[in-house]
């Protein structure tokens, strides 16, 4: 059995996809413990060609899936069908790993016995060519834990995050098609059967951040934010049903109000500030408070700038002092009329 099954998702990646891989078989011995899936979505660029001559070149631990567009959550699910590894964890094409600590991240994979395993990741921002590290430091590195008893507000990302294979594969974890977002439902679902995990402080994954086409970008997050929603409503049922009231269920509501707190931002702190946009968030905050009371309270309970945005029926400001400036013009408005 291979040890580490890294699903690259892979959608007109020509710029990046060389990189990527290239960071995955820079050590030989490590590269015999890897399988490898490159799942090309469709491209219309040279992805497919680029992925082939690493196929050639190294077919025991590298593959190709070839399907029709169907978004980032089909590649996941049509990579761990075949996933063959002990663990799994997903890579994006325009991601990469880092070369010094990644041979030792897949051997100490050999060695352990968890339901997922947590390193660090780092933000490497093409924008203005730094970079931030994302730890864990409320944990120590080399000691597992249940999941039950992590504390800490900072959730586990996908980029993070590493499972067992069985746990997904078993269980039919399975995302959303045709949609942006679903990393969260990635996040989210299989919570139902994770026990316990484990900390490498290894700076593993290297996250590359401020293409202007990413969908964490503000501008696609307005533009597909009929996504959004979906991915928060499937994660609330899932919630509902598999989590809610279980050991679990603290960690995931903390991943869901984040989850929130982002829908909240991306219509009230939008720069298109119109009547469609604001009838959708009044829409979406009616269904909140209707089928997830206690969720939506709480919410209320601890954002002020959400709170007050749902007091006014959406003014739409950026924050309290803008808020106030606009509630008194309005006021004033009235006075004149």
């Amino acid at each position: 059995m291979k040890v580490l099954s890294i699903i690259i998702p892979t959608f007109n990646m020509e710029k990046y996809l060389e990189r990527c891989l290239l960071s995955l078989v820079n050590d030989k011995k490590t590269l015999k413990n890897l399988d490898i899936i490159i799942v090309n979505d469709g491209s219309t660029d040279n992805s497919l060609n680029i992925a082939m001559k690493y196929v050639e070149l190294y077919p025991d631990s590298i593959s190709i899936i070839n399907k029709e567009n169907g978004g980032h959550g089909s590649t996941i699910n049509s990579g761990l069908k075949v996933a063959k590894g002990k663990y799994i964890k997903v890579l994006d094409a325009d991601d990469w790993v880092d070369i010094d600590c990644f041979p030792s991240f897949v051997s100490d994979l050999k060695s352990v016995d968890v339901d997922a395993v947590i390193t660090n990741y780092v933000y490497e921002n093409v924008y203005n060519n730094s970079f931030e590290i994302v730890k864990f430091d409320s944990i120590k590195s080399n000691k597992e834990y249940e999941l039950s008893d992590y504390k800490s507000k900072k959730y586990f990302s996908i980029h993070s995050i590493t499972y067992k294979t069985k746990i997904l594969k078993d269980n039919n974890i399975t995302l959303d098609i045709n949609t942006f977002y679903v990393d969260m439902e990635y996040l989210i679902y299989p919570l139902k059967y994770i026990n316990n995990f484990i900390y490498f402080d290894y700076d593993l994954y290297r996250y590359f951040i401020g293409r202007p086409d990413q969908s964490v970008n503000a501008s696609s997050f307005v533009k597909h934010r009929a996504d959004h929603e979906r991915v928060i409503k499937n994660i609330l049922s899932s919630y509902e049903e598999n989590i809610k009231n279980t050991k679990n269920d603290n960690y995931a509501l903390n991943i869901i109000k984040t989850l929130l707190r982002t829908h909240y931002i991306i219509y009230c702190k939008s720069r298109y500030n119109n009547k469609l946009l604001k009838r959708e968030i009044r829409t979406f905050t009616k269904y909140l408070k209707k089928h997830y009371k206690n969720i939506y309270s709480d919410l209320l309970k601890n954002n002020t700038f959400i709170r007050w945005n749902v007091k006014t029926n959406f003014i739409f400001s950026q924050n309290f002092k803008c808020l106030l400036s606009r509630v008194a013009d309005r006021f004033q408005q009235r006075r004149n009329a």
